[in-house]
């Protein structure tokens, strides 16, 4: 045996040490995600003791995405709620659509804002506004492009709330529609949502989506609300989550019934301008986060640079063991996510996704350093 081990060259020992490190990682990652793919608490029906909720929507020029998805959420199973929308400076027909469903709807709320030079770009001044203008101490955030899945969709969000939590996250994919774009869209809300849901079940939550996102109008202010980082365009989700898990549990819901479809970008370049804009955020990251969010890529490195280094040196075996253990702690992670997150067709395309991204997201990054997206 010793004999045999005097045999193996540096270079080999070498390759050996990297897979070990690739087999480490890998089963630490498993651990996460199957910790991140535990089934919550069930809901318990019940109409007492829910607390008010206030749902808030910002809308620029969004006249047929509120004309159709408005009516699912105003008509929520819920007993105590009011939808605020935030008519941010639209120049198309919002403002009427809205005043149209007020005379149906007396607990939908319009707040508008006028187009101005002075204002800085993003999300944050309607938003603020918004929770301003919210009667209720919790706020429910979507989008206008957002639909509900289920009518009961307050009410399994705020599941968390009757334990204590006063911060939500919700889940919120996009539709799977043709087209790059959406495609796109899909694997990604798909990749980042298994990321900041596991993780947050972990007490590391480190993001959140605006699309499905509920936290306590009382925390928001006692944090200053988005003072921080108000200089940033983005971040009114994810800087804001990251920053607030400092102070308090993160809760995770991600029930059937808490699910929140959002429409994908109808191009490829839309997509591209959409992450460019998100990648804005990272940076400003605790360094904890930014740890464990190069775990994922760390592993994809380690598995091409081991994979294609053996098979050009002849060392099948090794080559093989790489190929092997990188599908399985994949396919293991994205087919149990799958039923979960409603994409049991995409997880077996989810490796090669990933893989594509350690291309694609370094193009993006470099891109927004050079061109910064600015506005929604």
């Amino acid at each position: 045996m010793i004999e045999f081990l005097s045999q193996i060259d540096v270079f080999e020992w070498t390759m050996i040490g990297l897979l070990f490190v690739l087999l480490s990682l890998a089963i630490f990652l498993l651990i996460v995600y199957a910790n991140g793919n535990k089934h919550g608490q069930e809901i318990v029906p019940s109409i007492k003791n829910l607390p008010g909720v206030s749902v808030l929507i910002c809308a620029h020029n969004e006249e047929k995405n509120l004309m159709n998805n408005l009516p699912v959420i105003l008509e929520q199973n819920y007993p105590n709620f009011q939808v605020i929308v935030v008519n941010d400076a639209s120049w198309d027909g919002t403002h009427t659509i809205i005043e149209t469903f007020q005379r149906k709807y007396k607990n939908l709320h319009l707040v508008t804002i006028e187009e101005t030079s002075h204002r800085k770009p993003g999300k944050k001044l309607p938003m603020t506004i918004g929770i301003k203008a919210a009667v209720h101490d919790y706020i429910l955030c979507t989008d206008a492009d957002c639909v509900p899945i289920s009518d009961r969709w307050i009410e399994h969000m705020v599941q968390p709330v009757l334990r204590g939590s006063k911060v939500v996250l919700g889940y919120s994919p996009s539709k799977k529609e043709t087209g790059w774009g959406k495609a796109f869209s899909r694997f990604d809300s798909l990749l980042t949502a298994a990321s900041y849901l596991s993780w947050a079940r972990a007490g590391l939550a480190y993001m959140g989506v605006g699309r499905n996102l509920l936290y306590s109008k009382e925390l928001f202010h006692s944090l200053g609300g988005f003072k921080s980082h108000y200089h940033i365009t983005s971040g009114d989700d994810d800087l804001f989550v990251n920053m607030v898990s400092k102070r308090t549990k993160v809760a995770v819901v991600d029930s059937k019934e808490s699910i929140v479809y959002t429409k994908g970008q109808s191009s490829f370049i839309r997509f591209f301008r959409q992450k460019k804009r998100h990648f804005t955020t990272g940076v400003r990251y605790r360094f904890i986060h930014k740890v464990i969010l190069t775990l994922p890529w760390l592993f994809h490195v380690l598995f091409l640079s081991s994979f294609i280094l053996n098979l050009l040196l002849g060392n099948w075996l090794i080559a093989c063991v790489c190929l092997a253990v990188y599908f399985s702690v994949r396919w293991l992670i994205w087919f149990s996510y799958g039923k979960k997150l409603l994409a049991k067709s995409e997880a077996f395309l989810l490796p090669f996704y990933e893989m594509l991204t350690l291309i694609l997201y370094p193009v993006i990054w470099i891109a927004q350093k050079f061109r910064p997206v600015k506005g929604w």
